[in-house]
């Protein structure tokens, strides 16, 4: 089978990417991202942007079968500073690659959308249906290509599945709470912990986000599911960890980001149900494996 993974030289992208060529599938590549260190060799790959006019060549040409879209614009502070960006990146760039699916066949698009389009939420673990208290434009921004992406497969033979991350880390991560505390450590610098470190993230390992979107390729039709660990975790909790692994540290405090959420805590029961997945990757071995990771790659 051939797949188009948008994002494909990102973080979760290139992981993905690393997955599908394992077990035997043709991988197409589009990104604009012009860093091109975690790009298969196998891959054909090409430097677009998902909001480019001419994403209907790559379409046209490479003829994909599914489409696996994890390009986005993915920081929170950047979409309050600069919303309209987001906006078109993510609504506008998901309407691009939806167009072009119903015009060239696609069968199914595997979309990553975020536990941000929850908001602020007083019962966890947070469900499927919760209400949307969104407090970001990012947020509206994911739940927004959610709506287009249900939208067109009610109307054209699309099939899909959403995935709503929980907070994703691992090997190859630039951006994060928990990479930037590593960098610091490892330059025996303190760390920053905006608020009173009593927030609260579901931290789930790049390696079981990449189990979740190799079983999507046969199973999950046509459903939105959350994909996290179902264990919540106070940030205090996850420097804590760090500290012990690097066995040293130090932080100060400043104030909480806007837009950020209090707690986060993803309830994975549909996942189980639907795809038949489950996290295997414990928060203190992921962790490890990432210090030793950034360590190594000096990133």
């Amino acid at each position: 089978m051939k797949i188009l993974v948008t994002g494909g030289a990102g973080f979760i992208g290139s992981h993905i990417v690393d997955a599908y060529l394992q077990v035997g599938h043709e991988v197409v590549v589009v990104d604009r991202s012009a860093k091109k260190q975690y790009i298969n060799s196998k891959v054909k790959f090409y430097p677009m942007d998902i909001q480019d006019k001419e994403l209907n060549l790559v379409f046209e040409k490479e003829k994909p079968d599914m489409v696996n879209h994890h390009a986005a614009q993915t920081d929170v502070k950047q979409s309050l500073e600069n919303p309209n960006e987001t906006i078109d990146c993510n609504i506008g760039g998901t309407i691009n690659i939806l167009e072009n699916a119903r015009k060239y066949g696609v069968k199914k698009i595997i979309f990553s959308s975020s536990a941000a389009v929850y908001g602020d939420q007083s019962e966890f673990p947070i469900q499927e249906d919760a209400e949307k208290r969104i407090i970001s434009p990012y947020g509206v921004s994911k739940y927004g290509a959610e709506l287009y992406i249900m939208c067109y497969a009610r109307l054209y033979p699309l099939s899909y599945t959403i995935f709503r991350y929980a907070n994703v880390y691992g090997p190859r991560q630039q951006n994060g709470v928990l990479v930037h505390w590593i960098r610091k450590l490892l330059t025996n610098k303190p760390c920053v912990l905006f608020g009173d470190g009593k927030q609260t993230r579901d931290f789930v390992f790049v390696r079981d986000i990449v189990e979740a979107n190799v079983l999507a390729l046969t199973k999950g039709d046509r459903v939105t599911v959350n994909i996290g660990t179902g264990q919540e975790t106070a940030l205090a909790e996850a420097f804590a960890i760090l500290k012990n692994i690097h066995s040293s540290g130090s932080f100060i405090k400043q104030d909480q980001n806007e837009g950020e959420i209090l707690r986060s805590v993803l309830s994975n029961t549909k996942a189980k149900k639907e795809l038949g997945w489950s996290p295997k990757t414990t928060l203190k071995d992921g962790l490890k494996e990432t210090y030793e990771w950034i360590k190594q790659n000096a990133v």
